[in-house]
């Protein structure tokens, strides 16, 4: 398919790993088909069986809209567009309140269960925050 299913991977991992393991979970976490009972059950049953470690992969501006004017915005998953006006102080506000709504919740669902999470942007060094996350462990 062309979308996220986080819950389906979990499933697959389940079904097809059957001792324990490592295993690294590297998403931007907008999962477009999220359902949360569902997603709760996959993440619940996995980290019980493997040890997973998530990492969430992030742009800059999927957290803050820069103010650039209107911005014609395009899905990746599903190919939807949408007009955007980024002058607005209110739609940028919204968006990042999104985000952080969304991303807290993720990461709440996460820990919850026993797996550890690390943030790396896109511009960032990932090598700094997997030693972070190591190093936590």
């Amino acid at each position: 398919g062309h979308s996220t299913n986080i819950s389906e991977v979990l499933r697959y991992l389940v079904g097809v790993n059957k001792k324990r393991t490592t295993c690294f979970l590297l998403s931007d976490f907008i999962d477009s088909e999220t359902d949360i009972p569902k997603l709760e059950d996959a993440v619940k049953i996995a980290s019980s069986k493997h040890d997973i470690m998530a990492i969430e992969v992030f742009d800059k501006r999927d957290r803050e809209l820069p103010d650039v004017g209107i911005l014609e915005l395009r899905d990746a998953e599903t190919g939807a567009t949408e007009w955007l006006d980024t002058s607005s102080r209110a739609v940028r506000r919204f968006w990042t309140e999104s985000y952080d709504e969304r991303s807290t919740a993720m990461r709440l669902l996460l820990q919850q269960n026993r797996v550890d999470v690390a943030d790396i942007a896109t511009d960032g060094d990932y090598v700094v925050e997997m030693m972070k996350m190591f190093k936590q462990r």
